[in-house]
């Protein structure tokens, strides 16, 4: 048994999860509504998920471990560990982290969930909120989000509008500007940034600036990614 209490109550989760035929029951009744192949999806399905999912699930809980060492233990927030909306947040974790098609994402969302573990991180309203940013942002929209941030001033004045521009990021994170334009149109329907020049004369898209919310969802973040 570990002595971190996080490890242990994500542990506790997860074996629930694993004894439970739910999962099981909504995709074998699903796949049996194709005839002749279903038995055959089902059958390959379930052992490649299963490996899949053990996979993820493994390196989930290591880069938890990881990051929660590095956690003063005077900053867990017990009471909210105990609780059940503790425990809804981490099958949220693992389900998600699981199916995820890309393994860098694993250190995001377990820097995310072991952000809610303490005093600051569990009284954030909107936790599920992150999750799904995670689940919906590739790296290459985090790594677009932390040179936005960088570049975003609370002292910037109209002159030094858009310092976080296309042709910027391009080279530094050695991404084509088309595709650069692209990420930074996603983080902006999800809210964490917004176009700083519209409005304005000589409009130029791709000129960007992180807006509260992105902000707030970036500092979570790097703060226990280790890296940022």
């Amino acid at each position: 048994m570990s002595d971190n209490p996080v490890i242990e109550r994500v542990n506790e989760v997860e074996e629930r999860i694993a004894r439970s035929p739910i999962w099981k029951g909504l995709l074998d009744g699903g796949l049996s509504l194709i005839p002749g192949l279903g038995q055959a999806i089902s059958s390959a399905l379930s052992t490649r998920a299963s490996n899949l999912a053990e996979r993820r699930t493994a390196a989930f809980i290591e880069a938890i471990r990881e990051t929660a060492n590095s956690l003063e233990s005077g900053k867990l927030d017990k009471t909210f560990i105990e609780s059940d909306e503790f425990t809804s947040l981490t099958i949220r974790a693992l389900e998600l982290n699981a199916r995820s098609s890309r393994a860098e994402k694993v250190r995001l969302f377990a820097a995310v969930f072991v952000g809610f573990t303490h005093s600051l991180g569990s009284q954030l309203p909107f936790k599920e909120g992150f999750l799904r940013l995670i689940d919906e942002l590739e790296p290459e929209h985090i790594a677009v989000l932390r040179i936005i941030y960088r570049e975003s001033s609370p002292d910037r004045t109209s002159e030094t509008a858009g310092r976080a521009r296309v042709e910027l990021i391009a080279p530094e994170l050695a991404i084509p500007q088309g595709r650069i334009l692209a990420l930074g149109v996603q983080l902006m329907r999800f809210g964490l940034v917004q176009d700083d020049s519209i409005g304005k004369a000589g409009y130029t898209p791709g000129r960007w600036v992180i807006t509260p919310y992105g902000c707030e969802f970036w500092e979570h973040l790097r703060e226990h990614l280790g890296d940022g």
